[in-house]
């Protein structure tokens, strides 16, 4: 972490100290119009920020925000989410706990802090929160989809593919959530169904190499081989070192009789995959098998069969 966000944190952690005393009190005096006028420019420069990607800015602009004005709570909200961003959870935790004493029913706080702990993976405690937030604001479907991660982790994938399904009438045609639906229905084993999802992922992302990855995990589990062989290369052609896709190629070359392919492709995945992977001496072994072996002619295909495209 870089020092001046290891600085950020403790001054947050003051100012949440702030915000307990300042909160446990009635009244209060209010913040002087242009000291307000300030702070809510500040929050606006901070939130542009943040959009933008630079989010260490966007921080200390929130931070300036709230020293002027501490019971600006959209400011205490948009650090919390950027401290989210930051992998800073328990200070996310702070500012977000504090903006919703302010504030009791601002939804995309409880949102938020839910976030916080969907990220520290205590998915119980988010689960509390995320619902606290959906009970204020139903509409919200990005609360839907992160309710139905929630369940998603916690292997309750039927539990999280109805929720999904509540996200997707909210914000249809969102990659995100037809990816999530798609993952749901292959945990459940329900690959031909996961295929139609997947690729209506793929068609609002075609630059995505994790949509392409899963719909050629689901072709494979379908037997589709040469469709899940075309999904993995145009994952591949988006991002060369992803491991995963190497070794599902590999694998999906082996299914079809293509030995010698899937020994390159699966030592490819040697080649990207993490040192300490459990499976590394496995593969190591698979590729000198597959490399003495013959391919089996009968299942050989012409190579146009391998070029694949999502039919718009």
């Amino acid at each position: 972490m870089k020092k001046g966000l290891v600085i950020s944190a403790f001054i947050l952690l003051i100012i949440g100290l702030g915000f307990l005393i300042f909160t446990s009190k009635k009244g209060g005096n209010e913040t002087p119009p242009g000291r307000l006028s300030k702070a809510i420019e500040l929050n606006r420069r901070g939130t542009e920020l943040a959009r933008a990607g630079q989010v260490d800015s966007a921080i200390a602009l929130f931070i300036e925000a709230l020293k002027l004005d501490p019971k600006l709570v959209e400011a205490n909200n948009n650090l919390g989410a950027a401290l989210n961003s930051k992998g800073m959870m328990d200070s996310a935790i702070i500012v977000l706990r504090s903006a919703i004493r302010m504030k009791k029913d601002y939804a995309e706080a409880y949102y938020n802090l839910a976030k916080s702990f969907f990220e520290k993976r205590e998915y119980d405690s988010a689960m509390v929160y995320v619902k606290q937030g959906l009970d204020i604001k139903p509409t919200d479907g990005g609360a839907w989809l992160l309710y139905g991660d929630c369940f998603d982790r916690k292997g309750k994938y039927a539990q999280a593919e109805s929720l999904y399904y509540k996200a997707d009438s909210l914000l249809p045609n969102t990659f995100r959530i037809l990816y999530a639906i798609g993952n749901s229905l292959v945990s459940q084993g329900r690959h031909k169904e996961a295929i139609q999802y997947y690729l209506r992922a793929c068609s609002l992302e075609p630059d995505n190499p994790n949509g392409w990855n899963n719909l050629g995990v689901a072709y494979a589990a379908s037997n589709q081989y040469t469709l899940a062989i075309g999904a993995f290369i145009k994952s591949l052609k988006l991002k060369s070192d992803y491991a995963t896709a190497w070794v599902n190629l590999g694998l999906a070359y082996e299914n079809l009789g293509y030995h010698k392919k899937a020994s390159d492709m699966l030592a490819n995945y040697l080649k990207y995959a993490d040192k300490d992977a459990p499976d590394i001496k496995f593969m190591t072994d698979k590729v000198k098998e597959l490399s003495g072996m013959k391919d089996d002619q009968d299942t050989l295909l012409p190579d146009t069969l391998l070029k694949f495209e999502i039919k718009k």
